[in-house]
């Protein structure tokens, strides 16, 4: 039984001194620290890559306050007369297509109406089943906010918007009713 064993640990022996004489323990470790190297610059530049998102994200969040404080002391909300009839003569519809839509569209109305002094908003409206449209409301003197469909077949028409209500119920005959439930989850203003 001993001299088994013995024949057992001297195979494994010799075979641990190949293994060494041939490289292969050198070969794994040289990989392993290649990798372990590499590792390492990845989760250095994934750091650096995080940092300048951040930086990003504060620098769009900084412009957006100043934009927003600038419409302020530049823009002025319209009558609800005056929000009708600049959509009526506005020509934003002739110039959108399938392809560019309703937030092209909302864009360009929104443009328009600031180059004529007019407080507009871009509205995102998401819907329960997962949807999100783009309009564009004012935030009227006289009536607070109304909205506009600005593309499409409901192109210039006032619409209905309310958190909590269907969007077919509060637009009949706009579109078909869909599918899926149309409720209104969200109406978010951006200036």
């Amino acid at each position: 039984m001993i001299r088994k064993s013995l024949c057992v640990l001297a195979a494994i022996l010799i075979a641990m001194i190949f293994l060494v004489s041939c490289g292969v323990p050198s070969e794994v470790q040289r990989q392993l620290t290649q990798l372990q190297t590499e590792n390492s610059q990845l989760k250095a530049e994934k750091a650096q890559w995080q940092s300048e998102k951040a930086a990003i994200e504060k620098e769009i969040d900084d412009v957006s306050k100043q934009v927003a404080e600038l419409s302020k002391k530049t823009l002025r909300d319209p009558t609800y007369a005056e929000a009708v009839a600049f959509i009526k003569e506005d020509r934003t519809d002739s110039e959108v297509t399938q392809d560019n839509g309703f937030g092209f569209a909302a864009m360009l109305v929104t443009e328009n109406a600031r180059k004529q002094g007019i407080n507009c908003s871009f509205v995102d409206v998401r819907l329960e089943a997962g949807q999100d449209y783009i309009f564009v409301g004012f935030n009227t003197t006289d009536r607070g906010w109304i909205y506009f469909c600005n593309s499409g077949v409901c192109a210039d028409r006032e619409i209905k918007l309310e958190v909590g209500k269907k969007w077919s119920d509060l637009n009949p005959g706009l579109f078909s009713t869909p599918a899926y439930d149309d409720t209104i989850i969200s109406i978010h203003h951006v200036p």
